[in-house]
Parts: C-alpha cells; structure tokens; sequence
C-alpha cells in the first residue's frame, strides 16, 4: 500500500525514543489550549495526505477559523485553486467558479480532506486528550498529545517545545493514520477593543 513521505515522518516520530510523558507536559498542553480556545481567530497552512485506500489525495490548504466560521481554501493543485470550503453554524458551503474539488470516497466515518481542519482545530481547541508526552525528533523536542475524536478516532498533534505551535497532525480511524498533515504559518490573533471602541488592535501571540 502506498504512503507518502509525510506519513512515513509521522510514524518514524512515534518510533523515536523521548521523555516519559508526565503533569508538566500535560499542564503545559492545557495552559495553551486555552489560549487557543480564548483566541479569535486561529489558522494554519496544512500541506495534506490523505491515504483513502484506493486512492492518494495530495493538497496545500489555508485553514482559518474564528467564532463565526471556519473556512478552508485549496492552494494546491493549481486546478482547484480558489475552491473554498466554509463550515458555518448553520451547515457546510463550497465557493468555487467553474470547478468542484474532488475528495475522494471514503469508507464509514472516515473523514474526507475538507473534513481534517475542521478536526484539527477543534483538537487544538478541545476535546480530551488522552495522553501527552515528549519526544524528539531531528535533534528538536516536540510535545505530542492524542485528542478522542470519536469512538474509533482521534487526532494526533505535534508541537514545537520550544513556542507550543503546531508543526503536524495526524488523523488516525480505527488504527489507521488516514490523513497526515504538515503545518506552518501558524497564528494566534486576538483582538482587543480600544478605548474608543472605533477600531481593533491585532496582538499575535
């Protein structure tokens, strides 16, 4: 069965010997969940793999989501760039001119591409983690946690020791990694009211 490089680097960083999990790891992965939970507007490129048995499915997507939305645009394949996908409160929405972005088939609750930010987000967010530790990989320290995401799935998360920002994620159902994604230009925004209550300040944390 295929995998791509990305897939491989996951699993070769869940072989790499670490620190022991412990209190401080977790209190440290709490402390700054809430901070994202506590932000306006959280997002993050992912470039994606997703392994959908019969088929391989490779994009770059712009992930971002605040209280209202989150949205999720193709960058990558230049055909279907531009193709947005908006999860509102009141149900899902795709903008697109001229083109439809395939996702490929999927088998029971295994999640399609579009479907993995939103899971991300909401692990990044929330939700339980049902462990966290330590490890390191090319010579850097990364915390790792497992987030539940259903009753035969969750989300597994890496972040950088040193800042507590997502570098990659993963997506495992019933004990397959279905989806595994690079992250980058991740932020962090909240937005504070001035005294005049006229505009906004944006302090990135």
């Amino acid at each position: 069965m295929r995998r791509a490089g990305l897939l491989a680097l996951m699993i070769s960083l869940s072989l790499i010997a670490g620190c022991a999990s412990g209190t401080d790891w977790e209190e440290k992965f709490s402390e700054r969940r809430a901070q994202f939970a506590a932000a306006d507007e959280l997002s993050f490129t992912a470039k994606l793999n997703a392994d959908l048995g019969e088929t391989v499915f490779n994009c770059t997507l712009e992930c971002r989501r605040t209280a209202e939305e989150t949205t999720v645009r193709v960058t990558e394949p230049e055909l279907a760039e531009g193709v947005t996908v908006r999860f509102e409160n009141d149900g899902t929405h795709i903008d697109y001119e001229g083109t439809q972005l395939y996702l490929g088939q999927t088998d029971g609750d295994v999640p399609t591409p579009a479907q993995a930010a939103p899971m991300i987000f909401d692990a990044l967010t929330g939700g339980h983690a049902v462990s966290v530790w330590a490890e390191e990989a090319d010579g850097e320290e990364m915390l790792c946690a497992q987030i539940y995401a259903g009753e035969n799935s969750s989300v597994l998360l890496w972040l950088d020791a040193a800042g507590l920002e997502p570098r990659y994620a993963q997506i495992v159902c019933t004990g397959r990694a279905v989806i595994s994604c690079e992250l980058s230009d991740f932020t962090c925004d909240v937005y504070e009211q001035q005294e005049t209550g006229a505009d906004e300040i944006s302090n990135r944390r």
